[in-house]
């Protein structure tokens, strides 16, 4: 903390590190000189890290000696100066108040803890601000639900970019509960990755379900004592029920936990345990809301009550985000006052995401609203045939996307240790599905493309199949 400039209360800082516990100490620094952290990926493209710093403008950027020559033409176009971890690891800590370390004592929780950029739909960087309020209170709400304590040990996937690593980061610091940043290379080695957790004695672990996936697919769970996993959680996208069914029978002991949430409502905003089984084609609940989160259904301004009754899923509670830096348009689009009322200020976050109560007022996501097409004038969510791929024995990974210009619907996927006989994946959709549903494309890879969160990448196959007529790639 004393090694950053003294700067104005809530500056925003940028830490320009690998996911490290360095990146960690960075962060924890910020916070001590009464300032937020907006992690920025070393791995990112350098115009996308020049267009998140000319959006933050940071007074300064905190790095290391390896990326000093990359970031010091960063900071010098957006005037900020930089600090190295090393340096600041050297930098003798004041013993007077009026340290940098000592500044946190004058924050208030209303105050902003980080920015974490994501891309919208034109893939320009937004910055989304949450409040140390909110974290805190999403922390307590995580040791509550799951009981952490100083006996967990858990296992990180997600990068520090991303905001699941909260709940990894800040478990650790609240609990007192050991922290594995878990190599990123074993992501790509399903064994691998497996031996670590049990030899690690991981027993808590978030991973995004593309991850998951990819285990079950590799079929490594034989021989592996895996009984040690207490929690095994997903979130950030949706994880099918043929590969969990497969993690559930592989590890029966574990809890498996579906965790719903987008930035903008800090981290996870709804919940389902998964408490029973679950056929390959299902869907899995994304659950009821968080404890200080509401969840509600709107069609246009207009509440959904009725069970199956789509519409768009908006949340409102002490996990919203403070809006987007420096961009009150975009803000004051998607956090709106609530439309039941006009007495308060009483703010709601429209999510973008379609969404129905089930029978047992659990919710059930059924896609973006960007992703539900109009096609041979019906309007169809992409999600429903990617729940329906799920009961489909010869696929391993799947995603469905539309391709507007064409009028077409195009399903990428990887088939299992043989390859996919499409004409009885034809014959298998037409009996499931109608045939304005059915895909007019089929498009085999030998992986799907995954983004810097570990998601499927849905830009870069829309991409693709903007670009591309072979049947294989």
């Amino acid at each position: 903390a004393n090694a950053i400039p003294d700067l104005p209360a809530s500056s925003p800082v940028a830490v320009y590190l690998p996911k490290s516990f360095d990146a960690i100490s960075a962060f924890l620094g910020v916070l001590y000189s009464r300032n937020f952290y907006a992690p920025v990926d070393v791995k990112i493209p350098i115009e996308r890290a020049e267009k998140i710093l000319q959006d933050l403008t940071p007074r300064v950027i905190i790095s290391s000696e390896k990326f000093a020559e990359k970031v010091k033409p960063l900071a010098k176009a957006v005037g900020a100066d930089v600090v190295l971890i090393e340096d600041a690891c050297r930098h003798p800590v004041e013993a007077s108040s009026k340290g940098n370390h000592q500044r946190w004592k004058e924050a208030a929780d209303t105050d902003p803890i980080y920015c974490i950029y994501t891309s919208g739909s034109t893939g320009d960087p937004k910055g989304v601000l949450v409040s140390h309020r909110s974290v805190a209170d999403f922390i307590d709400w995580v040791e509550t639900s799951f009981g952490i304590d100083e006996s967990y040990i858990l296992g990180n996937q997600s990068p520090l970019v991303f905001d699941v690593s909260v709940l990894d980061i800040y478990s650790m610091l609240k609990c007192g509960c050991e922290l594995h940043l878990i190599p990123e290379m074993l992501f790509s080695f399903p064994a691998k990755l497996l031996d670590y957790v049990s030899e690690n004695s991981l027993n808590f672990i978030i991973w995004v379900p593309s991850v998951l996936i990819s285990v079950a697919n590799a079929g490594v769970f034989e021989s592996r004592n895996l009984e040690g996993l207490d929690y095994v959680l997903f979130a950030g996208e949706v994880m099918p029920c043929k590969q969990l069914n497969q993690w559930r029978q592989a590890v029966p002991s574990a809890s498996f936990g579906n965790l719903y949430g987008p930035t903008e409502a800090t981290v996870i905003a709804t919940y389902y345990m998964v408490d029973r089984d679950f056929d390959d084609e299902e869907s899995l609940p994304i659950g009821k809301a968080c404890r200080n989160v509401e969840a509600v259904i709107l069609d246009g301004l207009e509440p959904v009550n009725d069970q199956g009754k789509i519409g768009e899923l908006c949340l409102r509670g002490t996990s919203l985000a403070m809006g987007y830096w420096r961009d009150e348009k975009k803000t004051n689009e998607v956090f709106i006052q609530n439309p039941s009322h006009n007495d308060y200020v009483d703010l709601l976050y429209r999510t973008g995401d379609l969404v129905h109560w089930d029978q047992n007022s659990d919710l059930i996501y059924v896609g973006r609203k960007d992703s539900q097409i109009k096609h041979m004038g019906y309007r169809i969510e992409l999600g429903d045939i990617e729940n329906v791929l799920g009961g489909f024995a010869g696929l391993k990974h799947w995603c469905v996307v539309y391709h507007q210009e064409a009028s077409e619907i195009v399903l990428f996927y990887v088939g299992e240790t043989t390859a996919v006989d499409q004409k009885e994946l034809r014959k298998f959709l037409s009996k499931k599905l109608p045939r304005y549903m059915t895909p007019g494309r089929f498009v085999e890879m030998q992986e799907l493309p995954i983004n810097q969160n570990g998601k499927i990448d849905r830009r870069k196959l829309g991409e693709i199949v903007a670009s591309c007529h072979d049947e294989k790639l």
